[in-house]
């Protein structure tokens, strides 16, 4: 630093070198003044900055030993491309406080706030090739995951977040709820879609691509139960409508009667058949089929009348 053009100020092994004469003047520190002694290793390189009162910063290089360089920009933003922080010494973050640790934009607008709960279990996010990963893990053995909701608001699940946000699959909000839909997989089987009570409501319609089944054998157990006055019904050929298969109310004023074939096209059956003539072991009270007698080659209607089986040969 060159004084008056005739004295300098210069830097030697033992420090800094103010020759006398030049009017330069070593403020003598006091216990009033803060000091800042950076530590620094026999091979780190560091860059220490002086502010002046205007706004030229003067910077003592590392880089360049002994040199005190004026910096015409004074601004420096935390977090810039050249100025973000690339390491800390240790990955945690700690409010130090049972208050919230909040993340936010634009100097107050709020993005993700991590609430204070004591607990030992905890969410993950990791990136991923394909799919990015968030789970519950800690120090549990099973650990779950609630998601909720505030107030009455919904569980949406969207498909293309960043183009026409696709609704694919929502969870509606019912008041005083105590019961719920529970899903599981299965390990060779099928998976299951029950409840914690009550049977599982469908509405407003059930569309079926392949078979519909009640039960683990739906040939030994299970029912299948419609309200009343309702009617099973088949599709026409030309899709035009439905053609009714079987049908059950009231009709004529007798009560619980069951139609058959209620379709413009009528009904086809097939006679049931056996070495000899049906006995009530065969056909139970108050009940009638057609039956072939292959043992005696005839084909009757049979009649179950109390425990007396009648019968009219078709010729």
């Amino acid at each position: 630093m060159t004084v008056a053009g005739v004295q300098r100020a210069r830097f030697d092994a033992t420090g800094l070198v103010i020759p006398a004469g030049t009017g330069i003047t070593v403020p003598t520190l006091t216990a009033s003044m803060s000091v800042v002694t950076p530590l620094v290793g026999t091979t780190t390189v560091l860059d220490f900055g002086v502010q002046t009162v205007g706004a030229t910063r003067w910077v003592f290089s590392g880089s360049s030993p002994f040199s005190l360089l004026p910096v015409a920009d004074n601004a420096a933003v935390v977090g810039g491309p050249a100025n973000r922080i690339a390491s800390v010494f240790t990955p945690i973050i700690d409010s130090g406080t049972t208050g919230p640790l909040s993340l936010k934009t634009n100097n107050g607008t709020t993005g993700f706030v991590v609430a204070h709960i004591a607990g030992v279990d905890f969410f993950q996010v990791q990136s991923n090739t394909g799919t990015a990963q968030l789970y519950s893990t800690g120090a549990s053995t099973n650990v779950g995951t609630q998601f909720g909701s505030k107030g009455t608001g919904t569980h949406s699940f969207v498909t293309d977040i960043f183009g026409s946000v696709l609704t694919q699959f929502q969870i509606l909000h019912t008041a005083s709820a105590t019961r719920s839909i529970t899903v599981t997989g299965s390990n060779g089987g099928n998976p299951t879609i029950s409840t914690t009570a009550g049977s599982l409501a469908i509405t407003p319609a059930v569309v079926i691509a392949g078979l519909l089944s009640q039960g683990a054998t739906p040939a030994l157990t299970g029912n299948i139960n419609l309200p009343y006055s309702s009617v099973i019904n088949g599709r026409r050929n030309d899709n035009g409508a439905d053609v009714g298969l079987v049908g059950f109310g009231t009709t004529n004023g007798i009560t619980d009667t069951v139609v058959i074939g209620s379709g413009s096209g009528g009904v086809y059956g097939i006679a049931r058949s056996g070495g000899a003539a049906p006995t009530t072991l065969d056909l139970a009270a108050g009940r009638w089929t057609v039956w072939r007698d292959t043992g005696g080659a005839t084909t009757k209607l049979y009649y179950n009348n109390a425990g007396v089986i009648q019968s009219v040969a078709l010729v």
